[in-house]
């Protein structure tokens, strides 16, 4: 090799070496500079804590704010299906205000509910504890009393839980037998009383959750007096005992009737004791009758004869007699009723229906429309027995308010009964061929039929 080549060697020796002395103490320096800057690494504590950790409550529903503190993603767990969490997830961060519903407790128990939260290994309680239902059963009546008539009453059962009812007699009939929270009406249904002995029974309402019951206690009276009346009509003509259906004994033909003369029966305006016979352009029966305005007299001094015309200055409206009276046709209560002898066309022994007893007569029997001799009406009998007895009740028709004029004769019928309202006016049985109905609304001024019952 030449000199110069060797120098040239040389001098790229020596460039090269410097260069890496150069490389070598920069990357000296940068990693010297990186372990200066590095930060130490801090691991920070869990952080999960209640603002308190049990709730006591009423029974009532309930709603309330629970704060949880964190620093990190956290979980609930609960162990009661009466208890909710808003907002609700499966999962929350850091720290947040809860709302914790609570459900009526209607159970006879104090209860409790445990929320769980979870963070990683650390772990809070919350406690609910919540008070049990004060349960309570009052009814309007402790006891009831009733005559020996078939008769209902109604009464008041008022609670803050469930109950049942049950009657210890089995003539005594109640519905609803059961009950949930609230204000319940009791419907009390008693049989006719066949003997002479007075009678009680008891309506048991409870619940055995709570170990509460109120008794009612119910009073029937004996009938006192045996009556075995036949049923003489006002010509003297005896029809016998009557036919019985649901415990009530009734008459085998309207009030007032002859077969000939009145053949439908008399129609009588409520609280007389005087029926009129019947007159229009095709029916007609022996005697008919005149026309006159409202009576302005006592009740019984009224003429026989005459249909006295409804008036507005009558003391109950569309009645046939100024000063009008309840007690007409009955002088004591509807559920055990008295007849008035004075006024009561019916015969010794028997009376004019209520309007529960006429209602029992249409629920218990069957009934059809039928003709007989001519004459339409309500075939009453018993579906159950294969027996000829039966009750026909002829649609009568009857006497207008305003005027008296006859009015429909075998298409419908009004049954008086004794049963009054407190604006004045009484009930009636209607029927025509496709239709029954107890009507409260009659005006007393209207002529309508009667049938009688035994006392």
């Amino acid at each position: 090799m030449g000199w110069k080549k060797e120098a040239r060697f040389r001098h790229f020796l020596y460039r090269f070496t410097m260069a890496a002395v150069v490389l070598t103490a920069a990357i000296s320096s940068c990693s010297k500079g990186s372990k200066q800057e590095e930060e130490p690494i801090v691991i920070e504590e869990t952080k999960l804590s209640l603002e308190y950790t049990q709730k006591e409550l009423s029974r009532l529903p309930n709603e309330f704010e629970l704060t949880v503190t964190s620093n990190g993603k956290w979980c609930i767990e609960s162990d009661s299906e009466w208890v909710f969490i808003e907002p609700e997830r499966s999962e929350y961060t850091n720290s947040i205000s809860l709302i914790i519903r609570v459900e009526e407790n209607k159970t006879a128990s104090i209860r409790t509910a445990t929320l769980k939260f979870l963070y990683g290994e650390k772990n809070a309680f919350f406690k609910i504890i919540q008070d049990k239902l004060d349960a309570v059963i009052n009814v309007s009546l402790a006891s009831i009393s009733f005559g020996h008539h078939p008769a209902e009453k109604n009464i008041l059962v008022t609670s803050n839980c469930g109950w049942l009812a049950k009657e210890n007699a089995q003539w005594i009939k109640i519905r609803p037998s059961t009950g949930l929270v609230g204000n319940f009406e009791m419907n009390i249904y008693v049989e006719p009383n066949k003997s002479l002995a007075d009678r009680t029974g008891e309506i048991r309402i409870w619940n055995e959750d709570y170990s509460i019951e109120q008794i009612v206690t119910i009073n029937q009276a004996g009938q006192k007096t045996e009556n075995n009346y036949d049923y003489i009509d006002e010509y003297g003509i005896n029809w016998g005992q009557g036919i019985e259906y649901g415990g009530l004994v009734w008459a085998p033909v309207n009030c007032g009737y002859k077969e000939m003369e009145y053949p439908y029966g008399k129609m009588y305006q409520w609280g007389r004791k005087f029926g009129l016979g019947y007159q229009d352009e095709a029916y007609s029966d022996i005697s008919g009758y005149e026309i006159a305005e409202n009576w302005t007299g006592k009740n019984g001094e009224e003429n026989a004869s005459i249909f006295y015309k409804s008036a507005d200055d009558s003391k109950f409206a569309y009645d046939w007699i100024k000063e009008g009276d309840n007690t007409f046709w009955n002088l004591a209560k509807e559920e055990n009723p008295t007849k008035n002898k004075k006024l009561d066309p019916c015969p010794d022994g028997w009376r004019i229906p209520t309007a529960f007893e006429m209602k029992a007569l249409v629920n218990y029997a069957a009934h059809e429309w039928v003709v007989k001799e001519n004459i339409s009406g309500y075939r009453f009998y018993d579906e159950n027995e294969n027996s000829e007895f039966s009750l026909f009740f002829p649609a009568g028709g009857r006497l207008n308010v305003q005027d008296g004029k006859a009015l429909d004769r075998n298409f419908e019928a009004y049954y008086w009964t004794i049963s009054t309202t407190e604006t004045g006016s009484s009930t009636y049985l209607y029927f025509n061929k496709n239709d029954y109905s107890l009507n409260k609304q009659g005006s007393r001024a209207g002529g309508c039929l009667l049938r009688c019952i035994k006392e």
